[in-house]
């Protein structure tokens, strides 16, 4: 009788875990392991602006320049003359034109300076031949005269 019931319990067992795994109507699904998509970093491109570096001569509101100085603008980026744009106070006619670095632009007066201070602004429509502008307006004085004393022996010392 022993080995009857022990074969009975087996039987039952085994029956359980045949009708478990395969009569189950819901048989279940594995999950498939998600990973994370890295998402791709745009590096962030500064838009660049044209901008005046140097000036030649410096500027300085003490320093009398002769009347046919010429001005040198110097830009982090190429500049063309036909993208050099300007105002003159008090008005003179100017030449302008590039130096041999494209980065160079040189202003000079087609005759001479007017006598005294000169403001010259350099527009923010300036452009360079990127595309780029100034975005600014750069104020730049010019104080230009002719030599007061002469020394006798025409030295200019």
């Amino acid at each position: 009788m022993k080995r009857i019931f022990l074969f009975a319990v087996v039987f039952l067992f085994i029956a359980t875990v045949v009708a478990i795994l395969f009569l189950n109507p819901t048989p279940r699904k594995r999950q498939p392991i998600t990973i994370p998509t890295p998402i791709p970093v745009q590096p962030i491109v500064k838009p660049t602006t044209l901008k005046l570096l140097t000036t030649a001569p410096p500027e300085d509101p003490l320093d009398r320049r002769l009347p046919i100085q010429q001005i040198a603008f110097v830009f982090n980026e190429p500049v063309s003359p036909g993208g050099f744009f300007y105002s003159i106070d008090p008005f003179v006619e100017t030449i302008v034109r590039q130096e041999d670095s494209s980065y160079t632009i040189i202003l000079s007066a087609k005759g001479v300076w007017t006598e005294g201070t000169t403001t010259i602004s350099i527009l923010p429509t300036t452009q360079s031949t990127k595309g780029n502008r100034l975005n600014l307006t750069y104020k730049y004085k010019l104080l230009t005269g002719y030599p007061k004393n002469i020394h006798p022996d025409n030295q200019g010392y």
